[in-house]
C-alpha cells in the first residue's frame, strides 16, 4: 500500500487486487489521460478504503472505482453523496476533509 506503480501494474496486468490495486490502476490511466487526480482514502482499526479525487475542470470531485455489493458507483460525485453513503454504510468513505483540497 505504498507503491501505487505496483498496485497499478498489479491491477492492470495480473487483473485482480483490493480497493487500493483498483485505486493505482485508475491513477495510472487518468494521469496518462492527462486528468487531474489525487489519490484519497483513510484507514482506522476496522477500515481501510482508497479511491482517487478528480478534476475535469470544474473543481474536485469523488471517483471510486471499488465495486459496491449494492452496486452503488461513484464516478464524478459530490462529497455530500458520498458522505451521505459512507454514513449508511459503517463509514465507508469516513475520509478527513481538511487533508484535501474542498470537494463539491
Amino acid at each position: 500500500k505504498t507503491d501505487w506503480i505496483q498496485g497499478a501494474y498489479r491491477g492492470l496486468f495480473e487483473l485482480r487486487g483490493d480497493c487500493y490495486v483498483y485505486a493505482s490502476a485508475a491513477k495510472c490511466l487518468l494521469t496518462r489521460a492527462g486528468i487531474e487526480n489525487m489519490d484519497i482514502g483513510f484507514s482506522t482499526a476496522r477500515r481501510t478504503h482508497y479511491w482517487n479525487l478528480i478534476d475535469l475542470g470544474s473543481g474536485w470531485h469523488h471517483f471510486d472505482t471499488t465495486r459496491r455489493t449494492d452496486g452503488k458507483a461513484f464516478f464524478y460525485c459530490k462529497d455530500a453523496e458520498i458522505r451521505a453513503y459512507s454514513d449508511a454504510h459503517n463509514g465507508s468513505h469516513a475520509y478527513n476533509p481538511s487533508q484535501y483540497p474542498a470537494i463539491r
